[in-house]
């Protein structure tokens, strides 16, 4: 997979969380006494299975993909969840950092 192909599906998979958050944040103003997290749209059967071909195309064993997207929000909070190798911190700060490493590591694995 190329590296622009790969920022281009972990871009997408947050526009659309990032969209989901926001429509049922804006539909919670029209249901006040509902809890916001209840009136996202139910997407993440295709969130999860273009993580997996992801993860599958990028042979992410550690499941960094899913740890980067969700735990770190997107690299957001790469500062407060450092990834290390070793005792070298591993940059997680975006999706382009995140290929490096899974490739670098693809590349070792071969």
């Amino acid at each position: 997979m190329t590296k622009e192909r790969f920022i281009y599906s972990i871009n997408a998979i947050e526009k659309q969380i990032r969209h989901d958050d926001k429509f049922a944040e804006q539909l919670g103003k029209a249901f006040p006494t509902a809890f916001t997290a209840n009136l996202n749209y139910d997407n993440h059967y295709v969130i999860e299975a273009l993580l997996k071909v992801l993860e599958e195309e990028m042979n992410d064993k550690g499941e960094w993909i899913g740890w980067f997207c969700y735990d770190t929000d997107f690299g957001k909070r790469s500062d407060s969840l450092t990834a290390y190798e070793g005792n070298k911190v591993i940059p997680m700060d975006n999706a382009s950092d995140l290929y490096d490493f899974l490739a670098k590591n693809l590349e070792n694995d071969e």
